[in-house]
């Protein structure tokens, strides 16, 4: 899950878990070391030295505030349905802080998926567009989520035409949401 501060991509993580497995947060950043959500049986391949060698690798809890270094968690889940995927909570690549734009740069570059989240005051910023646009440009499988809109919302049609036709999924507003802490 990749985009901007505050797009709620931890929300989304904690939707399609199912569960609350990372913190959310009013606070900026929020996400400061990535969160790696993947069966169990992916668990000896994404600890090994080979993947992300420059990053200490360690178990999350779920709900947990994060230690903001240069690490990784990895959360294994049993779920069949979600066998063959390893969603990342990525931290924000238009952060105010350094690091966490070079943790979601290493992450794009082993992406086989990027899965952009926008919302409703963030959807045409300068920084979204460029990663967007970088992605096309590299060839990378995207797909676009637009959080915390309502069916009606004109920003919604606007990022559908600034995307060119591109399926968007659409992500309402969902007070009760599972959330780390609640």
């Amino acid at each position: 899950l990749f985009g901007g501060t505050g797009v709620g991509k931890s929300t989304i993580l904690n939707t399609l878990a199912g569960r609350a497995v990372t913190e959310t947060s009013a606070r900026r950043p929020c996400t400061t070391e990535p969160l790696l959500y993947h069966h169990v049986s992916a668990t000896a391949a994404l600890e090994s030295a080979e993947f992300l060698p420059a990053y200490a690798k360690k178990a999350q809890t779920p709900g947990q505030p994060k230690a903001g270094s240069m690490g990784v968690e990895f959360l294994p889940h049993e779920d069949p349905a979600l066998a063959s995927l390893v969603l990342v909570d990525a931290p924000d690549f238009d952060s105010v802080e350094r690091e966490n734009r070079k943790v979601a740069e290493d992450l794009y570059r082993i992406a086989d998926l990027v899965v952009f989240v926008v919302n409703p005051s963030k959807y045409a910023d300068e920084e979204t567009w460029r990663a967007i646009r970088r992605a096309k440009a590299d060839g990378k499988a995207a797909a676009y989520v637009f959080n915390r809109a309502e069916p009606d919302d004109p920003a919604l049609a606007d990022f559908r035409a600034m995307a060119e036709g591109a399926a968007v999924v659409e992500i309402p507003r969902d007070p009760g949401a599972p959330v780390a802490g609640r």
